[in-house]
């Protein structure tokens, strides 16, 4: 029951009910590009999303492929940063990947695998970015700035983050060394890994990026 519901049953509306925010995802579109959502086109203001539950929306979007952003700063500002991407990744529905508040990871991946669209992963540059983004359902690739742009900020002392590499291979390395030929994060990880280095992705809001895969 929702809080509403169960003020039928008792005076407590918290007693039982489920999470408030279940279900619930935050969804967007590209610069310049409108949300479509069954028959309905919003082009949102800059700095908005729309939070919706994913089930009621699941089998009416109407975008080429979906594209989780790790961290909110991104996701707000989405509309600053420039995308080189293949022809039929170039509509995509900009997702939150969340927080224990908002669009959680839960939600997130549950969404992902009932729409089975492409998903494209714009995280982190380090171990933790590369392990989230190999574990979403249906990964076409990682969104990053060109190779060579890349490479040089992950040899850079002064925008690599060696420490934040030290703190989470221990965790998350194994799992990456293992990663099967092929697999689309394998490429990124294998730069990240040679470097010892990792760079965060709120170096790249007004950046050009594009997909590795």
């Amino acid at each position: 029951m929702s809080r509403g519901e169960r003020l039928a049953v008792t005076p407590n509306e918290k007693a039982g009910a489920e999470a408030i925010k279940r279900n619930r995802i935050s969804v967007k579109a590209l610069a310049n590009q409108t949300l479509v959502i069954g028959e309905q086109c919003l082009l949102l203001p800059p700095e908005s999303h729309l939070d919706v539950d994913w089930t009621k929306i699941v089998g009416q979007i109407r975008h080429t492929c979906i594209l989780i952003v790790e961290n909110y700063e991104n996701f707000n500002r989405i509309h600053e940063t420039l995308f080189d991407l293949p022809g039929r990744f170039q509509s995509p529905l900009a997702v939150y990947r969340g927080d224990p508040n908002e669009s959680r990871i839960d939600n997130v991946l549950k969404f992902l695998a009932e729409t089975k669209l492409p998903v494209l992963a714009f995280m982190d540059a380090d171990p933790a970015g590369v392990a989230i983004a190999s574990q979403l359902p249906n990964l076409a690739g990682m969104v990053l700035p060109p190779i060579g742009i890349l490479e040089e900020q992950l040899r850079n002392p002064r925008t690599a983050r060696k420490g934040l590499f030290l703190e989470q291979y221990p965790v998350y390395g194994s799992m990456l060394d293992a990663m099967p030929a092929g697999h689309p994060c394998e490429g990124v990880w294998k730069l990240i890994s040679r470097t010892a280095a990792g760079v965060v992705q709120e170096r790249w809001i007004k950046t050009l990026l594009t997909l590795f895969s």
